[in-house]
C-alpha cells in the first residue's frame, strides 16, 4: 500500500495531463489572438500533444523548461510555446510567434 496521496508525482502519471495556462501566457496570447484570428485552433492541437507527451518535446538548455514550435500552415501562425510539467499537469507559461 502507498502512503502518497492518489495523485501524488511520486507514483501517479495521468495519461493526459491538466493544462494550465499561466497568466504571463495568458496575457502575452491576448495580444496575439488579436494579431490572428486562428491562433486557438493552433493551441488545441499542441496542448493535447502536451497533456500525452510533454517529454518529447525540446528542453531549453541551462532551464527546467520546455518548448514547442510549430510550423506555419496556410493561414495559421507558427508559434512557440515554453512550458514545464509534472506527472499530473503542463503549465503553458509563455508563447509567440515563432519566425
Amino acid at each position: 500500500m502507498f502512503n502518497e496521496p492518489e495523485n501524488s508525482e511520486e507514483w501517479f502519471t495521468s495519461p493526459i495531463r491538466t493544462i494550465v495556462r499561466e497568466h504571463l501566457f495568458d496575457q502575452q496570447l491576448e495580444g496575439l489572438a488579436i494579431d490572428h484570428p486562428r491562433i486557438e485552433e493552433v493551441l488545441a492541437g499542441i496542448e493535447y500533444g502536451l497533456a500525452k507527451h510533454p517529454d518529447l518535446f525540446e528542453k531549453v538548455p541551462e532551464s527546467n523548461d520546455r518548448m514547442v514550435t510549430t510550423y506555419f500552415y496556410p493561414n495559421a501562425p507558427a508559434i512557440r510555446i515554453l512550458f514545464t510539467y509534472t506527472a499530473t499537469e503542463v503549465h503553458l507559461e509563455a508563447v509567440e510567434f515563432a519566425e
